[in-house]
């Protein structure tokens, strides 16, 4: 049974049959008339605005919680006895964590990017994963790198395809919010963001910087450039303002500076010759020299990014109030990323261009893929 409020008395709307002593358990609204209710054996309805329906049976278990985000269709979340959180992606729920086998009774979802829940006794927070590169939905970084001489984009164990040309920049990031990484590159010859299969987009020119990120945490990777001649940062449909100099690296992240781990990046760059890191507006710390390569990532906090540098020269990984890592030598490159660890934070790892080894300290992790002139495409 469901009940409808007026200014001054609830009536009801509709009643359901699930079945033997089956119950609906909880409801969420979406934006009416976007509704959702859940039950037991793994029932899931939706009201269209005409009539309420069965959309999905996730199983045996019993579905207490269901939340949402108010106007925000993807960020629907149901809760499970069996210790099982399910997400809504558009079209189907899916599996997004599995906590078991401790029932989760309550469930929250505060902001876009995530929210609460209760289980046993515990109080636990979702952990955003789209920063990542995740090209497959599973939920962890994907090996990947892109072969300018013929456009190829290969992504180890899901697919290979050819986008681009000589002289094009990738820009992976999830453009559409689907928490899938879309497939893009940025031509810095006429200011071409071409995203296969989904827009194009002219922004920038010649001696920019693409900087593809999350800046108003909505789900979607933004179009943005950084250019150095004049410290300009432009993000296309939000702002343009002007921070750092020539010589300056973007490295725009979440780093948590609002204390929310919204997801939302935040403007940040580092400059090696004095070891600068700049929060614009909030903060700035000297980490690191001349010659080291920013290799910030999720190491310590899944909400917010650490600031960090690979040092080629003798293979050094610092993490500023953290650890110091010795991983890698001059000829790799820095990829931090998740590589399926299931706490969901980075860990560090190295691609190294000559042999096409990708290698991470975490259980002995080594894969061999691509190779000499390919561009990794992790992180």
């Amino acid at each position: 049974m469901n009940w409808h409020v007026t200014p001054y008395a609830w009536t009801v709307m509709t009643e359901v049959n699930l079945g033997g002593n089956n119950q609906l358990r909880d409801l969420a609204v979406v934006s009416p008339p976007n509704l959702w209710a859940c039950g037991d054996d793994g029932i899931i309805m939706h009201y269209d605005g005409t009539a309420w329906s069965i959309f999905t049976d996730l199983g045996s278990a019993n579905i207490y919680a269901i939340t949402a985000y108010p106007q925000e269709a993807e960020s629907v979340r149901a809760a499970s006895s069996d210790g099982k959180i399910y997400g809504f992606n558009g079209s189907k729920w899916v599996l997004q964590t599995d906590l078991g086998p401790t029932p989760i009774r309550s469930l929250d979802t505060s902001t876009k990017a995530g929210g609460w829940a209760g289980a046993g006794e515990s109080i636990l927070k979702s952990i955003p994963v789209r920063r990542i590169f995740d090209y497959s939905g599973d939920g962890f970084s994907d090996i990947a790198v892109f072969r300018a001489s013929s456009g190829l984009w290969a992504v180890r164990n899901v697919t290979r395809v050819y986008f681009g040309a000589d002289g094009d920049t990738p820009v992976p990031g999830d453009y559409d919010g689907d928490g899938i990484t879309d497939i893009g590159i940025f031509r810095p010859s006429n200011g071409l963001w071409a995203v296969r299969d989904l827009t194009r987009a002219y922004f920038g020119g010649l001696s920019d910087q693409p900087i593809a990120r999350d800046y108003n945490g909505d789900f979607c990777a933004d179009i943005g450039i950084f250019r150095q001649s004049s410290g300009l940062w432009a993000l296309r449909g939000i702002t343009r303002f002007y921070f750092g100099a020539s010589g300056d690296t973007p490295v725009p992240e979440d780093y948590n500076t609002d204390s929310e781990g919204d997801g939302a990046a935040d403007i940040i760059l580092f400059r090696d010759s004095t070891g600068l890191w700049a929060w614009r507006g909030v903060s700035r710390v000297y980490f690191g020299r001349t010659g080291d390569v920013p290799a910030c990532g999720y190491y310590q906090d899944p909400y917010g990014c650490s600031v960090a540098i690979f040092r080629p020269s003798t293979g050094l990984w610092a993490i500023y109030g953290n650890t110091r890592y010795y991983y890698g030598n001059s000829s790799d490159t820095p990829v931090p990323a998740n590589y399926e660890r299931e706490d969901y934070r980075d860990t560090i790892g190295i691609f190294r261009p000559s042999s096409g080894l990708w290698s991470w300290p975490d259980e002995g992790g080594r894969v061999y893929f691509g190779g000499s002139g390919d561009l990794p495409l992790t992180r």
